[in-house]
């Protein structure tokens, strides 16, 4: 009985309705993160989030100004968007799995934009704060073909370089 309620609930989820966003999504905060590196932020209802990921060392990140033109770092570069059904809460730096009942119900990855970002070292020389601007982003949903198109977004100040636990 279990195995035929888990096949219904898969079966379900997989088809959850897709929406075009039209107009501007807008991300709010200076966003957080963690590891090396990745970086997150939510709009203004918590139904959508971004999520980055940086390969710092394939990207040399340091403390000078660095401008990547993402479609050439696919590899070292990832954004996604993803959007719920209901308010969801941060479960990327986290050490407990989330209690949210939010279900995804669509993502988009980034295809193209580009990226402004420097690293500031901290004085323990292990984490460092991140400045980084996505001009451009465009992202994008395979499953309904849907173009997602981010003029701007800004990550102010993550604390990168730690790791929960």
């Amino acid at each position: 009985m279990a195995i035929l309620l888990i096949g219904i609930v898969l079966f379900a989820c997989d088809k959850l309705p897709t929406k075009k966003i039209t107009g501007t999504v807008d991300f709010t905060g200076s966003g957080a993160g963690c590891g090396n590196l990745c970086m997150y932020k939510f709009n203004q209802d918590s139904t959508m989030s971004i999520y980055v990921y940086l390969n710092k060392e394939n990207l040399k990140l340091s403390s000078n100004h660095k401008k990547y033109n993402i479609k050439d770092y696919k590899d070292d570069i990832r954004v996604v968007v993803t959007r719920y059904n209901r308010p969801s809460v941060n479960n990327f730096c986290s050490d407990f799995p989330t209690r949210s009942k939010a279900v995804r119900l669509q993502s988009w990855a980034a295809e193209s934009g580009t990226l402004d970002i420097t690293l500031s070292t901290d004085k323990d020389g292990e984490s460092y704060s991140v400045n980084a601007i996505f001009d451009n982003l465009s992202v994008h949903d395979n499953v309904s073909d849907n173009m997602l198109d981010i003029p701007y977004i800004a990550f102010t100040d993550v604390h990168g370089g730690w790791f929960p636990g």
